[in-house]
């Protein structure tokens, strides 16, 4: 199989009707970023599956096992031909430039109108509240909503916040003794979709009492985050146009500065 293939066989997986096959890739696909720190084993676990079954998997996609899956998704990693995602897009916007680009600022200012309303109903404002009273946040997320979040953490030990951003699932594990019912978790997915997330989330909260827990996403809940009692969603209609989260990226950027920005007038009013 041609290593620009490999990717698009393993996104199709993933919507396969066999739950085995189904959840094996979609925890390859959370986990493309830190792939190579990933075991069998690893892998295995996060996807209920014993690690014959993972061999199984990676032959099934003409490989030798899972060593050679690391390899190939590194190589694709490091030299972009990743996948057929660059062309997921309305095909009647090819060639299109300011249909496109007309679609793509109101999606935009849709967006902010969501942001808006996230600023009336006091939601910024009840988030940093809380932030601020508790003074040590964990924040879990993967991939691109990891990035955001980890430099949204830095600001905030820029206030005397203690935070704890995490984007790896064997040290995400092994923070959960350094959690505390005071404290505040954020689990933050632009999609909405992430299985790992919400699996750890339910570890989580098995493991603590009345520790405050939120769910940032950019989707509206999905059958993985319904019963989260804190939702906090920054909707927008990107899909729309693309298979992407740029906009709803850009968005969430925005959220946090607001929070903040909160954030920083209880600090100075001090």
């Amino acid at each position: 199989m041609a290593k620009q293939q490999l990717l698009k066989q393993i996104k199709e997986l993933a919507k396969d009707d066999n739950p085995i096959r189904s959840s094996i890739a979609s925890v390859i696909l959370d986990n493309l970023d830190h792939i190579s720190k990933l075991s069998i084993v690893d892998i295995a676990k996060l996807s209920n599956v014993s690690t014959t079954t993972v061999i199984r998997f990676c032959n099934s996609l003409g490989l030798s096992g899972f060593k050679e899956l690391k390899m190939v998704l590194k190589f694709l990693s490091l030299y972009h031909i990743s996948d057929d995602m660059s062309y997921a897009i309305d095909n009647s916007l090819l060639n299109q430039s300011m249909k496109f680009l007309n679609q793509y600022n109101a999606i935009k200012y849709q967006a902010s109108l969501e942001l808006s309303n996230l600023y009336e109903d006091l939601t910024i404002y009840n988030l940093a509240k809380i932030i601020n009273e508790r003074k040590r946040i964990h924040i879990f997320a993967f991939s691109l909503a990891y990035k955001i979040a980890s430099i949204w953490a830095t600001r905030l030990g820029w206030l005397n916040i203690q935070t704890f951003c995490l984007n790896d699932y064997n040290l995400m594990e092994n923070q959960i003794n350094l959690i505390h019912d005071e404290d505040i978790c954020l689990f933050i997915t632009l999609s909405g979709q992430n299985k790992q997330l919400a699996n750890f989330l339910a570890t989580v909260e098995e493991n603590t009492n009345n520790l405050q827990i939120y769910v940032i996403t950019g989707q509206y809940p999905t059958q993985f985050f319904n019963d989260v009692k804190n939702k906090i969603i920054i909707h927008c209609d990107e899909q729309q146009i693309w298979d992407s989260y740029s906009i709803t990226a850009q968005t969430l950027i925005q959220f946090l500065d607001l929070v903040y920005y909160e954030l920083l007038n209880k600090v100075i009013k001090k």
